[in-house]
């Protein structure tokens, strides 16, 4: 089992713990990120730590050297001989009294881990989620460590015998799956949904904006039944829909391989 790094700190995995008062732990009071690893460099550390750095000033977290972490973060992948895979990086607001107010100052704490390359499906059948996403709350943009609502709705799609789950937002728009973006080809161009609909700002969603290969656009789940395909899009890979509930979605090869290609190279 690879080492971890806590707090600048490599201990093996089996031997790592952490205080029975830390936050994270007891409240879900921390933030994440998830970087790709290939030929052993982390893809787009940079945007990751933006968005990091953004979700650490929406929780009222401490400043944290990011330099420190991202040398931290490369020392791991050395220390591991990881040339693949995934690096997560994880920061709670460190230990604090009983209750929910923060401590003051507060310590964060962080944990640093490598993982091998997750398989994928070739493809997933979606369930829509029985309760809507809270596009309105400040921690919809943000990779907190409360992942209770995603959990319990891909256990529930699971139990209905698909794969994972959609999230409509409390105004009936999709917002994403339980722990990626959709894009959707539509009418010979592609769409996903804006951030003020729930969308988590992906980094792979991102790039496909910033280069205009993707738009945002609005959608109900009646238009994600009407498309020409459906891919779930994250930072370690595009899965393509083959199921909106029971409603079929068709294939798109030659666009996958072209979004594989630009994704991941």
């Amino acid at each position: 089992m690879r080492d971890v790094c806590i707090n600048g700190r490599f201990v093996r995995a089996a031997e790592a713990s952490i205080p029975a008062d830390n936050r994270g732990f007891l409240l879900g009071d921390g933030i994440f990120e998830t970087i790709r690893i290939a030929d052993g460099v982390l893809q787009h550390c940079d945007r990751h730590m933006a968005r990091l750095s953004h979700g650490l000033d929406v929780l009222r977290f401490p400043s944290i050297h990011q330099d420190d972490l991202v040398e931290d973060m490369l020392a791991l992948l050395r220390h591991n001989a990881v040339k693949s895979g995934a690096l997560r990086l994880t920061i709670s607001r460190g230990s604090g009294p009983r209750g929910l107010t923060p401590p003051d100052p507060a310590s964060p704490h962080y944990v640093i881990t490598t993982h091998d390359t997750p398989q994928t499906m070739a493809e997933v059948r979606l369930a829509v989620a029985r309760f809507p996403k809270d596009h309105l709350s400040p921690l919809a943009v943000i990779k907190h460590t409360n992942y209770l609502p995603a959990i319990l709705a891909r256990c529930e799609a699971i139990e209905q015998g698909f794969d994972d789950a959609l999230f409509l937002n409390s105004d009936g728009f999709v917002a994403e799956a339980s722990a990626a973006n959709i894009i959707v080809l539509s009418a010979g161009r592609l769409v996903t949904p804006p951030v003020r609909d729930g969308a988590l700002p992906g980094i792979s969603r991102a790039r496909l904006l910033e280069q205009n290969l993707c738009s945002e656009k609005s959608l109900t789940a009646y238009e994600l039944t009407e498309a020409d395909a459906i891919w779930l899009s994250s930072t370690l890979g595009l899965v393509a829909v083959s199921h909106i509930h029971h409603h079929a979605i068709p294939r798109n090869a030659m666009m996958h391989r072209k979004l594989t290609r630009f994704l991941f190279g």
